[in-house]
């Protein structure tokens, strides 16, 4: 048993998802408070000691990144998705690959109507990473949506739904 604190700008980070690893590793995503007052996404990755093997930061559009879930495919890969405030738009969908070493692969984002987009589940499948959570509409209404991706970050799927008179439609996992 360890404990390890990680300081990424002298401000208030907070871990947001741990995934264990098979060969007793283990990655945290966390929100990185950087100090232009604003948040990354940030993945770190300890030893099964609890050493700091290699952290990762990812700042979108330099406004809040604030990861919601995060995943690893067969060969190591991380997948973590987030809720990212864009500059010209609200809170929008971010996914992320980072290859096992911590080296970044690609980026997808999701922006309906430059209203808020929140992730809230993510899972991998083979070669599939699918993303789901609330999406706001033109009305201000709320709407499932769901997004598959290739390994390489291509869009293979995607669903919006939207349930008639609930004005607040938020799937709590996939």
């Amino acid at each position: 048993l360890w404990q390890q604190t990680y300081d990424y700008q002298g401000q208030n980070d907070y871990g947001v998802a741990i995934l264990h690893h098979a060969n007793g590793e283990l990655t945290v995503a966390a929100a990185l408070h950087a100090a232009t007052d604003s948040f990354d996404v940030g993945l770190l990755r300890y030893s099964a000691n609890g050493n700091l093997r290699w952290s990762y930061s990812y700042d979108y559009e330099g406004q809040y990144d604030v990861p919601t879930a995060l995943a690893e495919d067969a060969q190591g890969n991380l997948y973590v998705c987030a809720a990212s405030l864009g500059s010209s738009s609200d809170l929008d969908y971010l996914t992320l690959k980072v290859k096992e070493d911590g080296t970044f692969e690609w980026m997808q984002s999701y922006d309906f109507a430059a209203g808020r987009d929140v992730p809230v589940s993510l899972v991998v499948d083979g070669n599939h990473i699918t993303v789901t959570g609330a999406s706001e509409d033109s009305t201000g209404q709320w709407d499932f949506y769901t997004v598959m991706y290739d390994d390489n970050g291509t869009v293979i799927e995607e669903y919006r739904l939207d349930k008639p008179g609930i004005g607040f439609d938020e799937p709590a996992g996939i």
